[in-house]
């Protein structure tokens, strides 16, 4: 998996993921390149580690660190490939950005007016706190468990300070006062529109990773493609969106 600089290397045959090492580094020297290997790091995904005194990985004799989760294109994944751990992870641009956006509205005088606050929270905050809301929102998207999401507490937070109104306020109602769809929403749209580019995507792996996830959720409720369409349960028409 490649994208400007990062580099990704998957395979389930741990002398394969050597061969490819070896591979790489006769690709960059041949190219004039130079691969970090503070930066790269071994990750193996829903198994147990392998010591490293075992079985090392190497580049160029170096030997690479194992890890319990990296971050890949922004994104935190972790071993066992929970997608809770990335949703955490989006947390903190979000508070971020709702921390310039209180700077701005001190500055400019609009913390009196709620709805010029309301504004930048759904233009600003929200866009901050979906990178790659498409691929980890998926556990979040059946009825009534996106208010599960740490992310979707810091939102509801945010919007009862600006009505000005107790913790208590029940979700919707905070919801409805302020004209404002669930994080869930922005979520299956994200998620929808996923699917799609991956139907139309020139590649033959996207391709084959999407059809063994949809063959993978006849059988399997927690995988992606699954939890996707389980969102549509709840709406008039659900089998025809399925």
């Amino acid at each position: 998996m490649l994208y400007a600089d990062d580099l990704g290397l998957t395979t389930n045959d741990p002398g394969e993921m050597q061969t490819m090492l070896n591979k790489l580094r006769t690709y960059a020297e041949k190219k004039g390149l130079t691969v970090n290997t503070a930066k790269s790091e071994v990750v193996h995904f829903n198994s147990k580690p392998v010591s490293p005194l075992q079985n090392p990985f190497t580049y160029d004799g170096v030997v690479l660190q194992e890890k319990e989760r990296f971050k890949y294109l922004g994104m935190l994944l972790d071993r066992r490939m929970n997608p809770k751990i990335a949703e955490e992870h989006a947390v903190r641009p979000y508070m971020a950005a709702q921390s310039r956006i209180s700077e701005f509205a001190k500055s400019h005088d609009l913390k009196s007016r709620p709805h010029a606050m309301l504004w930048l929270s759904k233009v600003y905050g929200i866009p901050a706190g979906m990178y790659a809301s498409q691929v980890w929102g998926s556990v979040y998207l059946s009825e009534g468990s996106g208010f599960g999401s740490q992310l979707q507490k810091r939102h509801l937070c945010s919007l009862r300070r600006i009505l000005g109104v107790r913790n208590s306020t029940t979700n919707w109602a905070v919801l409805r006062e302020c004209s404002q769809e669930p994080l869930q929403f922005f979520w299956l749209r994200a998620s929808i529109r996923l699917f799609i580019s991956m139907l139309d995507f020139n590649s033959e792996t996207i391709s084959r990773v999407l059809k063994a996830d949809l063959h993978l959720a006849s059988f399997k409720s927690f995988c992606w493609s699954a939890q996707v369409s389980n969102a549509f349960n709840e709406l008039q028409g659900s089998a025809m969106f399925k």
